[in-house]
């Protein structure tokens, strides 16, 4: 049980827009979409930080990056920017079902931000938001649900590189 010392509603900011959940609902970072097959050197990114300037933009000699062209990264040299292996097409990529507590509200009394959560994969509401941070277009899905839908919390972690695919009860 948490304390009323340790609960605050914590606002969870993106730019101007906060995210406070309200009475037992949480706001959960939904994490990303992981096939197993991702590249091993950019992690799914299809980029990588410039060889040449160390991804900061200047070349040694002063000026822009001619290789990156100031952009601070390049297309990955193993994946050649595809980011996978194998790659699934956005359509038959499944929802994760796994994220981590960016709000909590003020009547939870098992959950507080930060912690890494399961809860179903048609549990609460969804939303899809898109932002410019320092030039660079950044994606986050938000899942606000009630307390009773979060299935379990999750410690410690696994390897993504053979995981089990979900058993599925008829």
């Amino acid at each position: 049980m948490i304390t009323m010392e340790e609960r605050k509603a914590a606002v969870f900011q993106i730019q101007s827009l906060g995210f406070i959940a309200m009475g037992d609902r949480v706001v959960v970072e939904e994490d990303k979409f992981r096939s197993g097959y991702e590249c091993r050197t950019c992690d799914g990114e299809e980029k990588v930080s410039c060889p040449k300037c160390d991804g900061r933009g200047v070349s040694t000699v002063g000026g822009v990056c001619k290789v990156c062209d100031g952009s601070k990264q390049t297309v990955c040299p193993a994946c050649n920017g595809k980011g996978a292996s194998i790659v699934v097409p956005q359509n038959a990529q499944m929802r994760p079902t796994s994220g981590t507590v960016v709000s909590a509200g003020k009547d939870c009394a098992e959950l507080i931000e930060g912690d890494r959560v399961i809860y179903a994969r048609f549990a609460g509401n969804i939303f899809g938001l898109e932002y410019d941070e320092d030039g660079e277009r950044k994606k986050i899905v938000l899942n606000v649900l009630h307390e009773k839908e979060i299935l379990s919390k999750i410690t410690g972690g696994l390897a993504y590189s053979k995981m089990a695919q979900p058993i599925v009860r008829q």
